[in-house]
C-alpha cells in the first residue's frame, strides 16, 4: 500500500508538470500575440524541430554508448 502511495505522488507531480505552461508555451503564444497567427505557426514548428532533433542526438548517443560497451561493459550479447 505504501507503494500505490509512493506512486501516486509521483503521478501528481508529473500531471502538474504537464499541465502547466512552460517558456516555449509562453514564447510561441507570445509571438503569436505581438506579429501574427503565421509567425507564431512557425515558431511552434520551429521548437518541434529543435525538439526532434534534441531527441535524435540524445538516441545517436545513447545507441554510441551502448556500440561502445561503455555503459554495461561486463555485458555480452
Amino acid at each position: 500500500m505504501q507503494e500505490l502511495s509512493a506512486l501516486a505522488g509521483v503521478l501528481a507531480a508529473l500531471t502538474v508538470g504537464v499541465i502547466s505552461p512552460g517558456p516555449s508555451f509562453v514564447m510561441v503564444a507570445r509571438t503569436a500575440v505581438s506579429a501574427s497567427r503565421s509567425h507564431g505557426l512557425a515558431a511552434a514548428l520551429g521548437m518541434g524541430a529543435g525538439g526532434v532533433l534534441f531527441a535524435l542526438t540524445a538516441l545517436g548517443g545513447v545507441m554510441m554508448l551502448l556500440g561502445l560497451r561503455l555503459v554495461f561493459p561486463g555485458h555480452r550479447a
